[in-house]
């Protein structure tokens, strides 16, 4: 058991911190291409201060309007969302006890959905006494399994297999001896996951292959980098986008991968590879989201100040690893990016504020063809405080 003596107050900004720095990879749930034409019907956000998991239908505006008998019971300290084509799955840290040790009975709740009314019901938990969901929390693309971080070590990853029931089984767990991964994310195959470690204050990227029939890794190549921070793909899995904190600020990168090997190009061993471009991006850059077309990409950012931008939500044009600034009025930008989602059509982006005080969802329009962004009539929403979304 991890017995940190931290109150609820203290465990709910871990979690928060936790999401923050790994990039809130458990934000977005990989979909098969032939679902990305479809416009997202439902929303669903791992909430906390209460825990919970709310439930909201998007029209076809972008309005959200709450599903009856929402938010349902979450397990306790919800840390991240996602799920497959027919369960949801939400993963919690535990809570604290009355003499304020944490995490008590950390688990992994598993519900079903009707997708017709997007109605939750409950259909198993799986407790998990290493699960520290703010490490990341992923699905692979088949749906088969779950990647959870865990306490195992200095921080790692645990594989759970899914049944067809949406029971979970421990499937396996990554080389402790790694230490320190976090903000886990999968190419469009399912071939290759990435994760980000900081072990020994080396900043890095991991590489691994995946085992179709185990989801247990078969091997891992590092990737010698600074930039780690909100790491994310492109949908075709080209590209891998991530942050560095640098002494002016931080900066956003692109690197080009090799489809075949998941690994981008290093002409000397040894050598860092080289990115294609990396531009200034201010404080905290949170998330890093494609948009479904891969043309744009959506920065989140937490935090004001102290950097050469400020915060909010901006926009790149992204075109074969570069990035072009596209015109946008300053959303958002006194606040605090909390999580950052386009819809599965591409037509709207969704953000929320700052989990830890807000319970505010913004919504806006997107120009598919300029990246233009406008808020939709009655934005923002009250969703409660969101630390991690999904949409279906």
């Amino acid at each position: 058991m991890n017995n940190r003596t931290l109150c609820l107050f203290v465990l709910t900004l871990t979690i928060l911190l936790a999401l923050i720095i790994t990039g809130c990879s458990a934000i977005a749930t990989p979909m098969p291409a032939s679902a990305q034409a479809s416009a997202s019907k439902f929303m669903y956000a791992a909430l906390v201060s209460p825990d919970g998991v709310g439930a909201l239908h998007i029209d076809g505006d972008g309005n959200l309007t709450p599903l009856p008998g929402g938010p349902i019971a979450a397990p306790p300290g919800p840390g991240g969302i996602v799920g497959n084509s027919r369960f949801i799955f939400v993963a919690g840290l535990g809570s604290v006890d009355d003499q304020g040790f944490c995490c008590q009975n950390p688990a992994i709740t598993t519900y079903k959905q009707d997708p017709v009314t997007g109605a939750l019901t409950q259909v198993a938990s799986f407790r998990h006494d290493p699960l520290e969901p703010g490490r990341g929390l992923v699905m692979d693309p088949s749906g088969r399994f779950l990647y959870a971080g865990t306490t195992n070590g200095s921080g790692s990853l645990d594989v759970f297999t899914v049944a067809e029931d949406g029971h979970l089984t421990v499937a396996g767990s990554f080389d402790i001896r790694l230490g320190d991964l976090y903000g886990p994310v999968f190419n469009p195959t399912g071939q290759f996951l990435y994760a980000a470690t900081t072990h020994f204050g080396v900043n890095a990227i991991y590489r691994f292959e995946i085992d179709p029939e185990s989801g247990r890794p078969l091997d891992q190549q590092e990737i010698d980098t600074p930039a780690i921070y909100g790491m994310n793909l492109s949908p075709d899995g080209r590209f891998l986008l991530a942050s560095e904190d640098g002494p002016t600020g931080f900066q956003l990168c692109s690197f080009r991968l090799n489809t075949m090997t998941g690994l981008p190009p290093i002409e000397t061993v040894g050598v860092q590879p080289t990115p294609i471009a990396c531009i200034p991006v201010g404080d905290r850059p949170v998330h890093i989201v494609f948009h479904p077309d891969k043309r744009f990409v959506a920065l989140g950012q937490f935090g004001v100040g102290g950097g050469a931008l400020p915060g909010g939500i901006r926009i790149y044009r992204f075109e074969d690893g570069n990035f072009v600034p596209v015109p946008n009025p300053p959303f958002l930008a006194s606040q605090r990016a909390g999580t950052v989602t386009f819809s599965a059509d591409g037509k709207f982006l969704f953000v929320s504020d700052n989990p830890g005080t807000s319970i505010l969802m913004n919504v806006f329009s997107f120009d598919q063809d300029t990246g233009a962004l406008a808020p939709v009539s009655g934005s923002p929403f009250n969703v409660g405080n969101a630390v991690s979304v999904l949409l279906r």
